[in-house]
């Protein structure tokens, strides 16, 4: 596991206008936020800033950057797109097979409404 101290950062999206975005939020049957609560936030936010990049990225890509487990890379890109952890708009696309690259893409995903 990476050993980077991140407990003063916190997730800022130098596209969001200077606004800083709310804390990360977790939960789950297995979820222990004294246990898990700074591990997936660090990771959190690992994720968020090797993603900033706006390059497309594998899972296995993704988790040798950070050294952390591939499941845990999936779990934190779904964290990013929930709104209570800032509704990132993270694109998705099939390379081969089962195989999926992902891109964190500037601001929030268009919601059905604001495609009409």
């Amino acid at each position: 596991m990476n050993t980077r101290n991140y407990s003063q950062l916190s997730l800022f999206s130098p596209g969001s206008a200077g606004k800083e975005q709310p804390a990360a939020h977790f939960d789950g049957a297995t979820y222990e936020p004294a246990k898990d609560g700074a591990r997936l936030a660090a990771q959190l936010l690992a994720v968020h800033r090797f993603m900033a990049d706006g390059q497309w990225h594998g899972l296995a890509d993704i988790a040798s950057a950070l050294d952390i487990p591939e499941q845990s890379a999936s779990a934190r890109l779904r964290d990013l797109r929930k709104a209570r952890n800032g509704s990132r708009w993270v694109n998705r696309r099939r390379v081969s097979g089962g195989y999926f690259e992902y891109r964190l893409e500037r601001g929030t995903r268009p919601t059905e409404t604001q495609h009409l």
